[in-house]
């Protein structure tokens, strides 16, 4: 799992408020959260229009930012 997966279900995790940390979770136990965070990141592989108008700076295209975007969700899902 890429560290960008770590930090979601290390954030996912923390903010259940649980007394445990993220640093002393049991191993057993942080399979799940990491799929979560996975599921989260990848339900964000496909950027709204919003998304793609965003960055209005002229020289991008909307297709050439969607593929550039989606470049930088899979990376973070390795």
């Amino acid at each position: 799992m890429s560290d960008m997966v770590e930090r979601v279900a290390r954030t996912i995790y923390e903010s259940h408020n649980f007394v445990e940390s993220w640093d002393s979770l049991k191993d057993v136990w942080r399979p799940a959260w990491l799929e979560q965070a996975h599921a989260a990141i990848a339900a964000m592989r496909d950027p709204t229009e919003e998304m793609l108008e965003a960055p209005d700076d002229g020289d991008t295209n909307p297709r050439m930012r969607r593929y550039i975007w989606r470049a930088m969700i899979d990376e973070a899902l390795r």
